[in-house]
C-alpha cells in the first residue's frame, strides 16, 4: 500500500464540512464512544494509523517529567508504549492516568534487557541527581 501524501487544506475542510454535517459532526468508536469530525480527521491522517502495519514498540526508562512527556507523545501517536521507573508510586500514577493504555514495569536490570528486545525505539529519561545528565 502506498502511502499518501499529506491532503491539503482545502480536502481537509471538505472532509471536515462533511462530518459535521453528518452526524452532527461525530463518529461513532468502537465501544460505544463518540469522537468530532477532528479527531476522526486526526485518526484518518496519522503517520501510525495504517493498515498491515503494527504499532511501533516504544521503551521510556524513566518516568520523571521528561519520561512523562515522551510517555504522551508516543501514547497520542498510537505506539504500543513501556515505561520502566523504579518508583512505585509514579508508576501507578501513569496506571491512573493512561488506564490501561501504557504498561508500567518496575526498572530491574532483567526487565530491561527483555523490554528493549522488543523495542523499536528506546527513550533514555533517566536522571540521577548529583550526576550529569545522560
Amino acid at each position: 500500500m502506498a502511502l499518501r501524501s499529506r491532503p491539503s487544506g482545502t480536502e481537509r475542510e471538505d472532509f471536515l464540512l462533511k462530518a459535521h454535517e453528518s452526524d452532527r459532526g461525530t463518529a461513532e468508536c468502537t465501544g460505544g464512544r463518540k469522537i468530532s469530525g477532528e479527531a476522526l480527521w486526526r485518526k484518518r491522517c496519522s503517520p501510525l494509523w495504517r493498515s498491515g502495519v503494527s504499532r511501533a514498540k516504544v521503551v521510556v526508562l524513566g518516568a520523571g517529567v521528561v519520561g512523562t512527556s515522551a510517555i504522551k507523545v508516543a501514547a497520542g501517536m498510537g505506539a504500543d508504549v513501556t515505561v520502566l521507573d523504579i518508583n512505585l508510586d509514579r508508576l501507578e500514577y501513569l496506571e491512573d492516568i493512561y488506564q490501561g493504555k501504557v504498561n508500567t514495569v518496575y526498572s530491574t536490570p532483567q526487565n530491561i534487557k527483555e523490554c528493549l528486545k522488543e523495542a523499536d525505539l528506546v527513550i533514555g529519561a533517566v536522571l540521577i541527581p548529583g550526576s550529569s545528565y545522560p
